[in-house]
């Protein structure tokens, strides 16, 4: 778990395997340059928990590209939660004025490649898991 760290570079690719009802998650950290503009926003639920490929219309340009920032900071208590391969330009989760923002990568199921291109932020109020 990553909650509470202010920045860190997550760079290449975050692998989490599936153990059983356990994930493990490595992750190889650089560090940032700072946060760069949003390009995709999570725009859904603030409270609970929600797939994050549950619906396109919960970011603001659609599902996550490789080429873009994506970020999870819109205010609110909740956890998105991502069970399946993705590759992000980068990403920063946290920040948001109120409440805690989570990304849960979870490969309990199945393995999650988590491949980010560029360094990213977990920043104040964000937790990684």
């Amino acid at each position: 778990m990553l909650a509470g760290i202010r920045k860190v570079g997550v760079a290449v690719l975050v692998g989490v395997a599936s153990f059983g009802s356990a994930g493990v998650a490595a992750v190889a950290t650089a560090t940032p340059s700072g946060a760069a503009s949003c390009t995709d926003s999570w725009q859904g639920p603030t409270t609970g928990t929600t797939d994050w490929n549950a619906s396109a219309s919960n970011w603001s340009s659609g599902f996550p590209s490789s080429s873009g920032v994506t970020c999870i900071s819109l205010p609110g208590t909740y956890t998105v939660v991502l069970k399946s391969s993705v590759s992000l330009g980068a990403l920063q989760v946290g920040g948001g004025a109120s409440g805690t923002q989570t990304l849960q990568v979870d490969g309990s199921v199945t393995n999650v490649n988590f491949g980010l291109a560029a360094p990213s932020i977990v920043a104040n109020a964000g937790s990684l898991l």
